[in-house]
């Protein structure tokens, strides 16, 4: 029988449990097995399994398999094969033979192959358990008539077999725990398991073990980076935790033995990402505290300045990470491109600092406030600017501004209000004079006038070329306004001199309007409706097709008359401190007065009149 048919066959004998159950009483007595003399005689429980049995074919091919391993045992000179019942191979299985004094060496090839030696181990103890047959499954397949000689032959002078059906039926009665430390990993040696080796040690007069490992060359970097120069490094204390931080995968993935659930445990990667997770949070509340005006964009561009790789490989490398780092990756690869398997490894001890502090994190983010210091005084001259100021146009051309050369405003980058800004440059005379950006262009160009502004050499170098060349100017503008003021006083008098010749009571021209409502009485007790002037205005066009027509003559003590003319009549008159408040009152006056309003509204063809002259 193959292994592969044996073990379908135990496959079949775990599927009868339930006829098995008859037959407890006689597992009991197993642990008498080997003291039996001859297995055939061992009485054969009814009903303990079914089995296969081999075909013509199957039993030629057993019989040729077994001639063969006899022949070469005999060309070979090996070691005679024992039955089941041969007392030799059940002495060799109780005696210890691990007597010589342990190896004087280990090196690292060592530790690999004990390693691979117990995951086998491990895994050949869980296929015993599940696949071998006890004693009396073993011996009721012996002795069965069903299984060709051949078979029987084999499973007979099996040692292995043997042992592996005695190891089960120790373990189907208790008498193995061991197998079960042994398969879950968690083996314990308790304080007399200790003393006892210690014992043995001295008996073997043991001395100490020499590794043979390569030396670790790196000398020691202090916790304030290889220049001394950074705040120091927080401590991990658990020494295992330390050292899992710079093992890198490539370490480790040729220990395919191991199971993709133990490999993952024995490198960084996910303290890698435990830190990434634990340094994006910090430098979020750290900026979120120092950029206290800047906006959401803002933010995220800040923060992808700080954790971004090569700034964190940079940590790394100052804190002399990347002398640490075990990797098998070429030297040549590790100095390509970014590094960010050293950006990796930062994050991987953010990890470990904030696994074995139980995420409490207040130490780590007053270490990342101190480490990112300079870079986030740097980001703040970036990002943090001065409040708008509104008036800085206005400022920049009282300064340097003429009116044949001013300040120049051109839009360079045209933003799309969100993720790109508007950027403006100022300039004059072709020379440039600042820049600046915002959201909108209105914003930009106020903020390029606020750089300009600090722009001292050039901003005082056209203050004073705008000195030579604006006094004259001033004083042509001098002139022209005291023109004005002349001209100005000479239409005031002539309107005064006129509103002198007017008759004391005033001319109404023949009409069909009730004329001698007309000038009305101005209450000077009312209080002004600045809208009346508007809304007169509005009426009289509509109704009339003529429009108000207001004549303004200065007085003395800064008063002001207005008189009121509608359709070729003086209507009202009032005097106030300044022209507007004059025209509002005369204005008020009538459109209060709604009778004497409506009598002005009457549609008719104003006759042509001319004025009579006292």
């Amino acid at each position: 029988m193959s292994i592969s048919e044996f073990n379908s066959f135990i496959r079949d004998v775990e599927g009868s449990s339930g006829e098995n159950s008859k037959n407890t009483e006689n597992v009991k007595n197993i642990s008498n097995v080997e003291s039996v003399t001859d297995i055939s005689n061992v009485p054969v429980p009814s009903g303990v399994c079914d089995f296969y049995i081999p075909t013509k074919d199957d039993t030629t091919l057993c019989q040729k398999r077994q001639s063969q391993i006899m022949d070469e045992d005999d060309r070979g000179g090996c070691k005679k094969k024992f039955r089941v019942n041969d007392s030799r191979s059940s002495s060799a299985v109780s005696e210890s033979i691990f007597d010589r004094p342990p190896p004087r060496s280990i090196g690292f090839l060592d530790l690999q192959r004990l390693e691979h030696a117990t995951k086998s181990m491990q895994k050949s103890v869980a296929l015993i358990l599940n696949q071998a047959p006890s004693i009396n499954e073993l011996t009721y397949m012996i002795n069965s008539p069903d299984i060709d000689s051949g078979t029987k032959s084999e499973l007979q002078q099996s040692n292995l077999i043997s042992l592996a059906s005695k190891l089960k039926s120790k373990y189907m009665v208790g008498d193995a725990p061991i197998l079960d430390s042994i398969f879950s990993g968690e083996l314990v040696l308790s304080r007399e398991n200790l003393e006892a080796l210690t014992k043995v040690e001295g008996e073997l007069d043991s001395k100490k073990v020499e590794v043979i490992f390569p030396r670790n060359t790196v000398d020691d970097v202090p916790p304030t980076g290889i220049k001394d120069n950074l705040p120091p490094l927080p401590i991990i204390n658990d020494a295992t935790l330390y050292e899992k931080v710079f093992v890198h995968k490539s370490t480790v993935n040729n220990k395919t033995y191991l199971g993709s659930e133990n490999l993952i445990h024995c490198h960084n990667e996910r303290l890698e990402f435990l830190g990434d997770s634990i340094l994006n949070n910090l430098v979020t509340l750290i900026i979120f505290k120092r950029f206290p005006n800047n906006t959401e964009g803002d933010l995220s561009k800040i923060r992808a300045a700080m954790i971004n790789n090569r700034v964190l490989k940079d940590l790394a490398v100052s804190y002399g990470f990347d002398r640490k780092l075990r990797t098998r990756i070429p030297e040549g690869s590790l100095t390509l491109g970014d590094q960010k398997i050293y950006a990796d490894v930062f994050e991987a001890y953010i990890g470990a600092l904030g696994l074995e502090r139980g995420f409490d994190l207040d130490e780590i983010k007053s270490w990342l406030e101190s480490l990112y210091d300079n870079l986030i005084i740097e980001l703040q001259s970036e990002f943090i600017k001065d409040p708008l100021d509104r008036d800085a146009k206005t400022e920049l051309y009282s300064k340097v501004g003429t009116a044949d050369l001013h300040p120049d405003y051109k839009v360079v980058t045209v933003g799309d209000g969100s993720n790109v800004e508007y950027v403006v440059e100022c300039s004059i005379n072709g020379e440039f004079l600042g820049s600046g950006s915002a959201p909108s262009a209105k914003e930009a160009s106020l903020r390029a006038a606020m750089n300009a502004l600090k722009n001292t050499p050039v901003v005082e170098k056209y203050f004073l070329e705008r000195k030579k060349t604006t006094k004259p100017i001033q004083l042509q503008r001098k002139e022209r306004n005291e023109q004005k003021k002349l001209e100005k006083l000479k239409k005031l008098e002539e309107a005064a001199a006129n509103l002198a010749n007017e008759p004391s009571t005033p001319f109404t021209p023949p009409s069909p309007i009730h004329t001698e409502m007309f000038p009305v009485e101005v209450d000077y007790e009312c209080k002004l409706d600045c809208d009346a002037k508007n809304k007169l205005y509005a009426k009289i066009g509509k109704e009339t097709g003529t429009q108000p027509e207001y004549i303004i003559a200065a007085t003395e003590n800064n008063q002001h008359t207005a008189q009121l003319r509608i359709r070729n009549l003086n209507v009202a008159v009032a005097t106030d401190t300044s022209r507007k408040k004059a025209m509002s009152r005369v204005a008020n006056a009538i459109w209060n007065n709604k009778e004497a309003l409506r009598e002005l509204c009457k549609r008719f063809d104003p006759p042509k009149i001319s004025r009579i002259e006292e």
